[in-house]
């Protein structure tokens, strides 16, 4: 892959949870995003497919993944698994499920995915040197004991040695589940006060707000959900020092960008009717190549554009499947 006239442009889709039958008004977006920002690259950041539903098939599995990847025409895509990707395989281990999903993806000529965790290097409009590097880690499913997982060593010290191989060209890093590191960066407070959200998981009881200076766009409209251990991946990235951002999902309405100790943590949004959201979206990053230390981004929104929209208003705001699963009904 290469820059274009300078410029190299990164969609990134996160969160899709695409069941068998894709919501329409989720399929009209991300066709629509794909047909006006025209992307050198789509990165898929995990929770492509929804998981584990009643009546889930792999041939139901496979259906959803092959409407997200039509929707990609001809354009170069990457992907990194969630923590439900291999959910809807109840039969098969995590490893196996990634397994087939992963050949299910690689039969499309234009996936640039490699098993396990990978690099993509892009090189200069000329095509004649690497001059920027793209990581791919798979930032697990869930820990033992509680909690979401953490990166493991043994993926730190790939993520060290393809630094150095790549020889520490700058960087985006792309993953599903956040960094713990993103609370260094908030107030928290025991009480609910104006401004502050509410957290999650272990820190539920507990409210959140942005400390001044880091939050640089975007908002946080729900606690976000890193491992509850933190097995030392910032400290790792800090040390090498090539890696300028860090691109996550999971959490679904989030669409902040934060400066970290001088790195970009960013939250990309979910464009999924399916599944839970309410500020439904996708990232669009756009490098220049006589600044590779700088990047635009913004999240284009479902909302401010012109496709198709639910005329059921719970189900704009709950999604597909938790409107059917509260009322008993389908979705209108």
């Amino acid at each position: 892959m290469k820059f274009t006239d300078g410029k190299f442009k990164t969609l990134i889709l996160s969160d899709v949870h695409n069941p068998e039958n894709m919501p329409v008004w989720t399929e009209k977006f991300i066709a629509y995003a794909m047909k006006t920002e025209k992307p050198d690259l789509v990165v898929l950041l995990g929770d492509n497919t929804y998981g584990h539903y009643k009546g889930i098939t792999d041939e139901k599995n496979k259906t959803a993944l092959k409407k997200i990847v039509s929707l990609l025409g001809d354009t170069s895509f990457a992907v990194v698994f969630g923590n439900h990707d291999h959910e809807g395989f109840p039969e098969m281990s995590e490893a196996q499920a990634k397994e087939l999903l992963f050949d299910w993806y690689k039969e499309s000529g234009n996936c640039l995915m490699q098993q396990g965790d990978y690099s993509i290097n892009l090189k200069d409009s000329k095509g004649e040197k690497d001059i920027f590097s793209l990581y791919f880690i798979d930032s697990g499913t869930y820990a033992e004991g509680s909690g979401y997982a953490y990166v493991k060593k043994e993926q730190l010290d790939w993520y060290k040695a393809e630094c150095d191989k790549n020889g520490c060209l700058p960087s985006y890093l792309f993953q599903h589940i956040i960094l713990p590191e993103i609370f260094d960066l908030m107030h928290e407070s025991r009480i609910p006060l104006p401004g502050y959200t509410k957290g999650q998981g272990d820190r539920g009881w507990k409210f959140y707000k942005f400390k001044k200076g880091t939050l640089l766009s975007g908002e946080m409209r729900e606690g976000p959900c890193p491992p509850e251990i933190n097995g030392g991946q910032f400290d790792v990235i800090k040390e090498k020092g090539s890696t300028l951002a860090c691109f996550f999902g999971h959490d679904h309405t989030n669409d902040f960008v934060c400066d970290c100790q001088g790195i970009k943590l960013v939250a990309v949004p979910s464009p999924s009717y399916y599944t839970y959201g309410n500020n439904r979206g996708v990232r669009v990053v756009t490098l220049h190549e006589d600044n590779l230390t700088h990047f635009d981004s913004k999240v284009i929104y479902i909302n401010d554009v012109d496709t198709p929209k639910p005329k059921n208003k719970l189900v704009d705001k709950w999604g597909v499947h938790k409107y059917e699963r509260k009322t008993g009904r389908d979705a209108e």
